[in-house]
């Protein structure tokens, strides 16, 4: 019965800890602001009659954040990677200065047997690590007004 005195402690501390942290202290916003070493302009339309549209778009990019994006599949940094230890507890590593991720199909959130469009193909392999490169994510500017800017990830 103590035991459980302990837990139930324990979790009300957990859950006032979370309740702080959705109302925070102070007044404004406390999202740090961040200001562009270049201005971000809107797209840029220009007449272009070799295209079909017969205009060109040209978008300011921004690229910030990182995501597993290339696998790797060969090569020496592919022998290191099979080989390394010291994976985090998100199968993370860093090796010469780039940060991988290996992941199995099983571990996938979605995964399907059957080779159908839009799935990464496991090759029919869900066991074998496959291992991929964090890259920087590569943001297009749609549009900006009032110091905002809206983004979509390319």
């Amino acid at each position: 019965m103590k035991k459980m005195g302990k837990v139930a402690r324990l979790a009300s501390l957990l859950v006032l800890t979370l309740l702080f942290g959705l109302f925070p202290i102070g007044s404004g916003n406390n999202l740090n602001k961040v200001q562009a070493v270049t201005p971000l302009n809107n797209p840029r339309t220009v007449a272009d009659s070799s295209m079909n549209a017969k205009q060109k778009v040209t978008w300011d990019c921004v690229w910030f954040g990182a995501y597993p994006q290339s696998e790797v599949t060969s090569g020496d940094i592919y022998n290191k990677l099979k080989n390394a230890t010291g994976w985090d507890e998100n199968n993370d590593i860093v090796i010469d200065g780039n940060k991988y991720r290996r992941l199995k199909g099983e571990d996938a959130t979605y995964y399907n047997t059957k080779r159908v469009l839009n799935y990464y193909d496991w090759i029919e392999d869900y066991s074998t690590y496959h291992y991929f490169k964090y890259e920087a994510i590569k943001w297009r500017v749609l549009n900006v007004s009032n110091g905002g800017a809206l983004l979509l990830a390319d």
